[in-house]
């Protein structure tokens, strides 16, 4: 995943379970440019990775997501 983009996301494993968990709390995890480039990016390692068995996606925060962030 590329640097710039992995502060959007937080990825871990336990045992054959893959989580990705959407960290972008300040625009509630919103599918902004960053998190459209990043997630595909996680969502690709993961099923390339033949220990992965089970993809976990969450989020953080108030919200799991919401469409598109709007700065104020």
């Amino acid at each position: 995943m590329k640097n710039e983009f992995r502060s959007v996301l937080q990825v871990s494993r336990e045992d054959a379970v893959q989580i990705i968990r959407l960290a972008d709390e300040p625009t509630r995890n919103s599918l902004s440019d960053r998190m459209r480039v990043a997630l595909p990016d996680a969502l690709r390692q993961a099923a390339a990775d033949p220990q992965v068995r089970v993809l976990y996606l969450t989020g953080t925060g108030r919200s799991f997501c919401i469409r598109d962030w709007i700065p104020t």
